[in-house]
């Protein structure tokens, strides 16, 4: 959204889940907050979400967004987290010195926890991407991308606790000094597992639905999805 020949406001839509949009990255100058900005910019990617077919959309909301998107008929499913890694270094779109990837999942065993064509094919998208790793460890999986700022992990899939602890620890080790975003839904099981790698909580939002019945968190604890942001 343009003002006076200025940017003052942006989002974006992408495909998420089945017949569904991802409705992220919503920023406004902070020179045009207050203006009616927020909504403007939110209720286009609505129309063009629309136009596209898809029939329901999705975000994570900050608290101060998710007042917009009530008003908007979005309804809360359950709070997300994102978790960082204590170290002081910035990633600044590196790539690792040691890719555990090649841009496809072929060569990898990850057991039971094979993806749906349709997460393959995004899966195998993200690792085309400059940097991007994926980590593995007796059929589980991690995806850890480069960001401008800090590493991102997910998708993670993992069976059991121990698995997932040691996914992080793999993950840490790459990164080294570098910081780690991850984000996850609330539960008490992932909570210390972040904690024992060495992650802390510093931003809480809410999952949102607008179009269709409450998602739900996944049923395994240890499966976690790519967040509100890309990086």
């Amino acid at each position: 959204m343009r003002a006076a020949g200025k940017v003052v406001a942006s989002a974006t839509i992408m495909p998420y889940l089945e017949k569904g949009a991802w409705l992220g990255m919503v920023l406004v100058h902070p020179e045009s907050r207050g203006k009616g900005c927020g909504k403007a910019i939110v209720s286009a990617a609505l129309e063009l979400a629309a136009k596209l077919g898809f029939s329901w959309v999705g975000l994570d909301a900050t608290e101060a967004g998710r007042i917009v998107y009530n008003k908007l008929g979005f309804s809360d499913c359950f709070p997300v987290q994102r978790w960082r890694t204590i170290g002081n270094g910035k990633c600044g779109g590196r790539q690792m010195e040691t890719p555990s990837s090649q841009g496809t999942l072929v060569g990898h065993n990850l057991g039971s926890f094979e993806p749906s064509p349709a997460d393959r094919l995004w899966i195998e998208h993200l690792l085309q991407e400059k940097g991007t790793s994926l980590l593995t460890r007796s059929g589980s999986y991690a995806l850890l991308r480069p960001g401008r700022e800090a590493w991102h992990a997910g998708p993670v899939k993992s069976g059991t606790a121990d698995d997932f602890a040691r996914l992080l620890n793999k993950a840490c080790a790459l990164c080294g000094e570098d910081q780690i975003y991850l984000d996850c839904f609330s539960h008490p099981g992932l909570d210390r597992a972040l904690e024992s790698a060495g992650f802390e909580p510093f931003r809480h939002l809410t999952r949102m639905v607008l179009g269709r019945d409450a998602l739900h968190e996944p049923e395994v604890p240890w499966e976690i999805y790519k967040g509100f942001e890309w990086g």
